[in-house]
């Protein structure tokens, strides 16, 4: 919306956004996509509940997602 503003958001520039977005987290470029990749994630995580923390704690390492 930035870029095109509040009333001219639209599919194209939901597209054009989302090409140009990318997230790192602990040195792997997940939450990617591209002309030819369509999907965002490669790695996932595990976290579990942990009611001595009072929060999510991980359960594992990064995970390759299976394409």
């Amino acid at each position: 919306m930035e870029a095109v503003g509040a009333n001219n958001f639209d599919s194209q520039a939901y597209y054009d956004a989302a090409l140009n977005y990318k997230v790192d987290m602990e040195g792997f470029l997940e939450w990617t996509f591209s002309e030819t990749r369509r999907y965002l994630m490669e790695h996932v995580m595990v976290y579990k509940w942990s009611a001595e923390a009072e929060d999510l704690v991980k359960a594992s390492d990064w995970l390759p997602v299976v394409k």
